[in-house]
């Protein structure tokens, strides 16, 4: 049994499970299909507080997991399968484990639409940024590396004028 159960591992889950265990609160962080959330898929985050120069979304959110395990919060990289609120304290099952906990926070966030085209995952394939500017309708590919310790592919469908205007 845990205090304190976060599903999902993108900057909110993460965020919380610092706080929850600073505050002495036993938590357990499930990291769900997309480890890192959203900010696993893109380039330049430039709003981020500590980084002025900006910081790759893959290697910030490498930093916040390594920060959340470091102060005490257990990480289990699964996907939630089945929950059950019904009465505490609560249950949560991923495909081979069964969890309780007293309080459970929903940070899941959002997942990318992929078109599924064809060309979408040669590129995919190819460690190709896709990106497309929706003022203009213009799209552009810039070829990239892979996250050293991750080795997930940096992939962004928005960017702003900024990124645009530096390129």
């Amino acid at each position: 049994m845990t205090n304190a159960l976060v599903i999902g591992s993108g900057p909110a889950g993460l965020t919380s499970s610092i706080y929850l265990v600073r505050a002495g609160i036993d938590t357990t962080v499930i990291a769900g299909n997309e480890p890192g959330g959203q900010l696993i898929f893109t380039t330049d985050v430039e709003n981020f507080p500590g980084f002025p120069g900006g910081i790759m979304g893959p290697d910030l959110m490498i930093k916040m997991r390594e920060q959340a395990e470091k102060v005490g919060a257990k990480v289990i990289d699964a996907a939630v399968v089945e929950v059950n609120f019904d009465k505490r304290p609560f249950v949560i099952k991923t495909a081979d484990k069964e969890l309780i906990a007293d309080t459970v926070i929903i940070a899941t966030g959002a997942s990318a639409m992929w078109l599924g085209l064809e060309s979408e995952e040669k590129l995919k394939q190819w460690k190709v940024l896709m990106i497309f500017k929706p003022s203009t309708g213009e799209y552009r590919t810039i070829s990239i590396g892979t996250c050293k310790k991750s080795h997930m592919l940096y992939i962004r469908l928005r960017m702003s004028n900024a990124f645009f205007q530096r390129r």
